[in-house]
């Protein structure tokens, strides 16, 4: 199963840094499950995910 979720353009490498390497994860990502401004939508497998709500690595779920 895959979670599909939006963050800001600006954050996509950081991302790909963070899934590289967790020890890379320095501050949390802003989410959401609707569209925004400036955003991509990013599909990630359920485990990868659950590994980094479970380390934080996402601020809040934004609900626009």
């Amino acid at each position: 199963m895959k979670i599909y979720f939006y963050i800001l353009v600006k954050d996509v490498e950081y991302l790909n840094n963070v899934l590289t390497d967790y020890n890379n994860l320095n501050e949390s990502l802003q989410v959401s499950f609707n569209s925004m401004k400036d955003s991509v939508m990013i599909s990630l497998p359920v485990d990868e995910y659950i590994a980094l709500n479970d380390r934080g690595a996402f601020a809040t779920l934004l609900s626009l």
